[in-house]
């Protein structure tokens, strides 16, 4: 039911928001579909979710897409150890940035660049090469 409330386009933003602000009390467990839908909600509307919603999201929907939307939406309201925390929810290659020596290599689009980015500012990267035509980005884990 949460998953339809919170897509629906008939529903208005203010209940919308409305759950997200309270989704842990409507979607208490790891229901994909509930969850999948509140992290679409939330990009669209902009609503930031904490940490640990997120970190829930990217486990039980494996939707990197969507997640790294929301990490970036969130800024700098979110640690660099916090968006590892959460990516690494998500399995290969996200996993894979916390393997020392690492050179995983993501979708190249501009919300993947700027977490990415925002990671190798913080010294958590010491290498970052966009590669265009592959339509990629490669990093090296420090």
């Amino acid at each position: 039911m949460t998953a339809r409330l919170l897509g629906s386009t008939s529903i208005s933003r203010t209940v919308q928001q409305a759950v997200l602000s309270r989704l842990d009390e409507f979607v208490p467990t790891d229901h994909r579909d509930a969850l999948r839908a509140a992290g679409r909600c939330a990009a669209t509307a902009r609503v930031p979710l904490s940490p640990a919603k997120l970190e829930q999201i990217a486990r039980v929907t494996r939707d990197a897409a969507l997640v790294v939307l929301l990490v970036d939406q969130l800024g700098n309201a979110i640690s660099t150890d916090q968006i590892i925390a959460v990516l690494a929810n998500l399995g290969s290659p996200y996993a894979e940035l916390t393997t020392s020596a690492a050179s995983p290599t993501f979708p190249n689009d501009s919300h993947h660049l700027q977490v990415l980015a925002r990671l190798k500012q913080d010294g958590r990267l010491p290498k970052l090469t966009r590669r265009q035509a592959k339509s990629q980005i490669s990093v090296t884990i420090a």
